[in-house]
Formats: structure tokens, C-alpha cells, sequence
């Protein structure tokens, strides 16, 4: 009893020294303005109609979910990353359209907010840098125009931030990142990488960068 209500007390006395910080509250107020920007577009588009790329992409998911029939072909433009995650969503029975949204366009967006903060902050010691750029992209209008259409910006964003994150704080450093242990960083990068391409297949170019920054 004395353990757990010591692990208590620990994880309460964290959250008071994080929240102590003047950085950590900065980046709380980005994101709690970013979201209500969000909310508000997200509100405002609700009821629009797909567009033609988004009806693309949610057909061909439809079509992995064998809801309808559509033989998906691979190409330059559209690789399987995206639709394959929203076909998981349909086979399990979450198949409205304001959830969905909500769930792969408005949510991703807010997380790749957070992890650009991340990023910037293990590759600048000075911490304002990290803020300011993500208070810049909050308000991005690109950024926000994709938080609330089936695009896949975001989640292919979100993966290459999870590589260059372990880049910057685990491989570069090599150190220890939780589960993630420097000697299978690379591991983790490429795999990180790929995943990016999967969903993007713009991202190509993404690999030539990181293999440059690696040396």
C-alpha cells in the first residue's frame, strides 16, 4: 500500500515540476488555441462533401474492407498506407464519416503538433526555438486545412517525426530511448521512414534526407 501511494505521490510531484515549467505551459497554450482553431474549421466543414481525392482514398479503403468492389492498383499517387488504416476502422464497424475525420484528420494533426515540438527540442537546446516554430505551424493554414479532410499530410508528417525524433535523441546520441535502444535505432528509423512512404509516396524524397543526416 505504501508503495503504491509512494508511486503516487512521485507521479503527482512530476506533473507539479512539469507543469512548473514556464516552457511546458507555453506549449500547452499552442496546443489548447491550435485545437480550438481546429474545432472551429472542423465544426465549419462537417457537412461539406468529400473531395475528389479524399472520395478516392475512402472508396479504396471501402474496397480493402470488401464493402464495395474496387480493385486497388498500385501507383506513385496513391500508395496503400492511408486507406488500409481507414479500411481497419470500417471492418470493425466505425463507419461514420464526422468520427473518421475526427479520428485520422483532426486528432493527427494536434499530434503532429506536439511531436514537431518534440523534434525541434532534442535538436536546439534553446527550447523557445521549438516553441515558436510550433506556434508558427499551428496557425499554418496548410496545416489546418488538412486537420479536417481524409488526407494523409498528417500521418505520413507524424511518422517522419517519429524518425527524425530517434535520429536526433537516440542514434545521434547514442543513448537509450525507453524501449528503444540505440544499438536498433537505424531499426527504427528506417522502419519509421517506410511507414511514412507507405501513407505518402511524395515521402521518397524523405529517405535521401535522413540518410545524410545519419553520416
Amino acid at each position: 500500500m505504501e508503495n503504491s501511494e509512494e508511486a503516487i505521490e512521485k507521479r503527482k510531484k512530476k506533473i507539479k515540476d512539469w507543469l512548473s515549467n514556464p516552457y511546458n505551459l507555453a506549449l500547452i497554450g499552442i496546443l489548447i488555441f491550435a485545437f480550438a482553431i481546429r474545432l472551429y474549421y472542423f465544426n465549419l466543414t462537417n457537412d461539406q462533401p468529400l473531395w475528389w481525392d479524399e472520395a478516392e482514398y475512402m472508396s479504396t479503403a471501402k474496397g480493402f474492407a470488401g464493402i464495395i468492389e474496387n480493385e486497388y492498383h498500385l501507383s506513385l499517387n496513391r500508395f496503400p498506407g492511408f486507406p488500409l488504416l481507414v479500411s481497419l476502422f470500417y471492418i470493425i464497424g466505425i463507419r461514420d464519416e464526422i468520427i473518421l475525420k475526427f479520428l485520422l484528420a483532426f486528432l493527427p494533426s494536434i499530434i503532429a503538433l506536439v511531436l514537431m515540438y518534440f523534434v525541434l527540442a532534442s535538436m536546439y537546446s534553446d527550447k523557445r526555438i521549438a516553441l515558436i516554430s510550433t506556434a508558427i505551424f499551428s496557425v499554418l493554414w496548410e496545416h489546418v486545412f488538412y486537420s479536417n479532410r481524409f488526407h494523409t499530410e498528417n500521418l505520413s508528417l507524424i511518422f517522419e517525426f517519429f524518425a527524425i525524433f530517434v535520429l536526433f535523441t537516440v542514434y545521434l546520441k547514442n543513448q537509450n530511448f525507453y524501449f528503444i535502444k540505440s544499438k536498433h535505432a537505424f531499426l527504427w528509423i528506417a522502419l519509421f521512414s517506410v511507414l511514412s512512404i507507405l501513407f505518402r509516396s511524395a515521402n521518397m524524397t524523405f529517405i535521401l534526407v535522413i540518410v545524410l543526416l545519419s553520416f
